[in-house]
């Protein structure tokens, strides 16, 4: 077997993905140091945010590499990005300890944001962790491997990624093939089940693209490294190189999982013209696929923790700002806000983060475009009402309207029955 010693992307998003996924990652003493990496991630997003908009905000004047295609859609990124991690809605659940992640606002362009690329990769992580578990322990042991495949480094992203996924899909549908009775002879056939992902970064030597895959393979035959080189060299037509190496943490299956998970936070290891080509190739294809035992594998759309149902708790309200994440109003369940700073901006776009929370409306941008300084400072009033004042006066909108179903009166000369006091209702119109 060939040996390759592991890649390390930007250590801070690979240790925060990493902790994330430990046990014990949501115990209440370890919420400052997972505030301090969301907050690096938060950072490094805010500068990613910048590049975008000195791309789109460029004058007419001055070149540019990117079509004007290419500018609409780096530009609608930039609200998203912008209000993404804006704040961090956490539930301190005292009686056990532990800390969740309760709401956010996330933009889920994990190939931009770091923050987003962090939670991905956690949920992804843990969904195939929990699978090789349940594997393991209904089939007995296997042998867990990874599979590296690269193809020829080449200056033409879009191509270069075509080329490697193409010939990833022909390997799997030679083991379709051989496992159904055909006389094809293929290493594949040894995988019980896998689960890869694509990276792509620039090759040390070349300076070109350089695409690759990760998988995690679990098999019990060992496999013929010179046969799983020769077949990549058929298929490819340009490359040999395949690269097998066992499980180094047989008794920590997240640390060798984390190395087909890393995909989503690699990206903010780039320099920012090579991530903004990335995301414009790459948006929208899947990064990651499985086969065999790992297949129909559920990774949650949410990025956010699963509650702890039926347990008191403490609401922690953490908003952004000076590059940090700082805690911006608290509240006991059933009991009334308390904040740091209540005539502050940050203060004004919590409350709005907990009402929109209190009513099941996660994104707050959708009403509230805070990511704008003159926002902030005169912050609209559409989500001032608290959730309970909202709930009754649709209630006395709905009986207004009940009684005047009953009367018959036409909607359009309601406002005047109403102002001259024929219809006596509770709820100013």
């Amino acid at each position: 077997m060939n040996h390759e010693p592991p890649e390390r992307g930007n250590p801070e998003e690979l240790d925060s993905l990493a902790a994330d996924v430990q046990r014990g990652y949501d115990e209440a003493e370890k919420l400052p140091s997972r505030l301090e990496r969301y907050g690096l991630a938060k950072a490094r997003a805010v500068a990613t945010l910048g590049n975008i908009q000195g791309v789109v905000n460029r004058s007419e004047e001055e070149e540019t590499a990117y079509t004007v295609q290419q500018i609409e859609k780096l530009a609608a990124t930039i609200t998203k990005l912008a209000g993404c991690g804006e704040y961090l809605h956490f539930r301190n659940y005292y009686t056990v300890g532990k800390v969740r992640l309760h709401t956010a606002n996330f933009c889920k362009i994990h190939l931009l944001c770091p923050l987003c690329a962090i939670r991905r990769g956690a949920k992804t992580l843990k969904a195939y962790l929990d699978r090789y578990r349940a594997i393991i322990a209904h089939q007995g042991e296997m042998k867990l491997s990874m599979l590296t495949y690269t193809v020829k480094d080449g200056p033409d992203l879009a191509e270069r990624f075509e080329h490697l996924k193409k010939s990833i899909e022909q390997c799997v549908h030679r083991r379709r093939w051989s496992k159904s009775g055909n006389r094809i002879v293929t290493e594949w056939t040894k995988i019980l089940g896998a689960v890869g992902t694509y990276e792509i970064k620039r090759g040390a030597n070349s300076g070109e693209w350089h695409p690759h895959v990760h998988m995690m393979v679990l098999h019990r035959e060992r496999f013929d490294w010179q046969a799983l080189k020769d077949e990549w060299l058929k298929i490819t037509g340009d490359s040999h190189v395949v690269n097998c190496t066992p499980a180094k943490h047989p008794d920590q299956p997240e640390l060798d999982f984390l190395e087909i998970c890393k995909y989503a936070v690699k990206f903010s290891d780039m320099g920012k013209d090579d991530l903004l080509q990335a995301y414009l190739v790459l948006s929208g294809r899947r990064m990651l696929f499985s086969l065999g035992e790992f297949r129909s594998v559920k990774v949650p759309e949410a990025l956010e923790d699963e509650p702890l149902d039926d347990l008191p708790f403490v609401d922690l309200f953490y908003g952004f700002f000076q590059g940090v994440y700082n805690l911006v109003a608290t509240r006991k369940q059933g009991e009334q806000f308390y904040f740091a700073d209540p005539d502050s901006n940050h203060s004004v776009v919590a409350f709005h983060a907990i009402l929109a929370s209190d009513m099941g409306k996660k994104p707050i941008l959708d009403y509230v475009p805070y990511t704008h300084q003159e926002s902030l400072k005169k912050p609209s009033k559409r989500l001032t009402f608290p959730s309970d004042v909202v709930l009754e006066v649709r209630k006395l909108k709905a009986e207004e309207q009940e009684r005047l179903n009953a009367l018959e009166v036409p909607a359009k000369s309601f406002k005047r029955l109403y102002e001259s006091g024929q219809i006596k209702g509770k709820a100013d119109y």
